[in-house]
């Protein structure tokens, strides 16, 4: 039995959403994403069974020809659930769609006609998103009926799924990580860390297991098939490639740090103490919260201590990044 679902979800989304969710896209790379929908839509969705795994396409009106179609990106579907819209602002932020939380209260109350509580969201992972370059065209040739809906199943077994499943593919596949498990793209942050300086990186990380004594920073635990070095600040070239702009952790804590959900900051001259975002709570991981307030326990050589201003930076634009923009916003991105 084939693991690939047969059918593919074509969804029209607003063209203010997807530049939110674009420019998040550009600066942290592939996650999972929150596409609300008003209650009617969600039943009728729903009602086709969508299974896990069925990739989702967006379309949106091209905004220069105000007339064409275009798919801009996707991802694959995981779940249906319903949540309140407090809940939905602290899992997704900013990958619900909206710039800060008050502007996701305007849409919900312009979608809805009211402040409406709760949310149908179909909750997407490993999302794409293309360049203006890169955006599909639907063919000529076909013709979709979306019968006055803004949504429509195809089956990748028809011409059109087909077609549409290939092209997209085809599109995503310089985005997609080399030889690596997780097929999702970095973004430009860990990107950068990833794809410069690769000459540096074995003496870099070869230093910063030595000086902590190949001991994880926080836990202390010495399992070295699990330490890893976190980078504080991406660099583009070999000056971040430096003893103070890393911490050894664990590999599970390396990817909270990574992905904005745990930061580090002083507190006083000799004290660096963890920051835990308590939407690990909503995202059923509390148990990290225990590390909230734990000071990490740094090297001899103070050379290898973190640079504040790098902690700085990651506090301002990579811890809890899908509730804020960092550097990036969708007004600089509109034509990327």
């Amino acid at each position: 039995m084939s693991t690939i679902p047969d059918k593919i979800l074509v969804l029209k989304v607003p063209y203010n959403w997807y530049q939110v969710i674009k420019a998040h896209y550009i600066v942290s790379g592939s996650d999972s994403l929150n596409m609300w929908c008003v209650d009617k839509t969600a039943k009728a969705i729903l009602k086709d069974k969508p299974e896990p795994g069925m990739m989702v396409m967006f379309l949106v009106q091209d905004e220069k020809t105000r007339g064409d179609e275009v798919i801009v990106g996707g991802g694959f579907y995981i779940n249906h659930e319903v949540l309140a819209t407090e809940t939905a602002w602290a899992m997704y932020g900013v990958r619900n769609g909206a710039l800060d939380y008050e502007d996701f209260l305007d849409r919900v109350k312009a979608t809805f006609g009211r402040q409406a509580k709760q949310l149908n969201s179909f909750i997407l992972q490993s999302t794409f998103i293309f360049s203006r370059s890169e955006q599909k065209k639907l063919p000529s040739d076909f013709n979709i009926d979306f019968q006055g809906a803004s949504y429509v199943y195809l089956d990748q077994n028809e011409p059109l799924g087909r077609y549409l499943v290939k092209i997209v593919l085809q599109a995503r596949n310089p985005q997609l990580n080399p030889g690596s498990s997780n097929s999702d793209w970095k973004g430009i942050y860990l990107m950068a860390t990833q794809s410069h300086s690769i000459d540096y990186a074995g003496t870099f990380y070869a230093k910063m297991l030595h000086a902590y004594n190949y001991r994880c920073g926080i836990t202390g635990t010495t399992a070295r098939p699990v330490i890893d070095v976190a980078h504080i600040r991406t660099f583009y070239d070999e000056r971040f490639q430096r003893p103070d702009n890393g911490i050894v952790m664990r590999c599970d804590l390396h990817r909270l740090f990574s992905k904005g959900l745990m930061t580090a900051g002083y507190d006083g001259p000799d004290t660096v103490r963890l920051k835990v975002s308590t939407t690990l709570k909503a995202l059923g991981a509390e148990s990290y919260m225990k590390y909230d307030g734990t000071s990490i326990m740094l090297p001899e050589d103070k050379a290898y201590w973190p640079n504040p201003d790098y902690l700085t930076w990651h506090e301002r634009h990579r811890f809890e990044n899908w509730i804020k923009f960092g550097v990036i916003k969708p007004v600089d991105v509109t034509k990327a």
